[in-house]
């Protein structure tokens, strides 16, 4: 609930930042329409005097100065009226933003994170490494068994071989075994 609480209040004063902003434009808008609007009233009343005064409706020098600073007031207040509206356009450009922390609710961004899912993420290595070594210890026994069994037929052919045969052969066979037995310590010194 504290998050959508949050929210609505970022939003309500999000509104109440951009109404201000309008008003204050508003405002400055008609300062300078009711300035404009002085100047051409005060404008009008000289350019009425100066003719009633000369009788004449041909534009003196005096009418002339008179009409380019209306002029010049109408353009900056035309410019004064533009400029809002550039700065207007600049801010509401959009912003992209890819943020790697929250910048509101911190606190339990972090509470998540590392109380959280840093405690799954261990709990999910050692469950992985502990699969790994499961899997490799009994694919070794299994290996140490097959070699077994492939011992104890060796062993169970070389003896109802010896046993069936005849003296000459069980004396070859002694010595072969005994071969075998001196190359297999000799391997085993060497290995070490």
């Amino acid at each position: 609930m504290e998050p959508d609480q949050t929210k609505r209040t970022i939003k309500k004063e999000v509104l109440e930042i951009v109404l201000e902003d309008f008003t204050r434009e508003q405002q400055q808008h008609n300062q300078v329409i009711s300035d404009l609007v002085t100047v051409i009233n005060g404008l009008t009343t000289k350019l009425e005097k100066s003719e009633n005064s000369a009788g004449v409706q041909q534009p003196t020098t005096d009418n002339a100065a008179i009409i380019k600073s209306v002029q010049s007031a109408i353009t900056q207040a035309v410019a004064g009226l533009q400029k809002p509206e550039q700065e207007e356009r600049k801010q509401e450009s959009k912003k992209i933003q890819i943020l790697l922390f929250p910048e509101q609710d911190a606190k339990l961004f972090y509470k998540i994170v590392f109380s959280r899912w840093l405690v799954w993420l261990t709990v999910m290595l050692c469950i992985n490494n502990l699969y790994k070594w499961a899997i490799h210890s009994t694919e070794r026994q299994q290996a140490v068994r097959i070699e077994l069994l492939r011992q104890e037929r060796l062993r169970n052919a070389w003896g109802y071989l010896y046993d069936s045969s005849n003296k000459a052969v069980k004396k070859s066979m002694e010595k072969a075994y005994q071969k075998s037995v001196l190359q297999e310590q000799k391997e085993y010194q060497n290995t070490r």
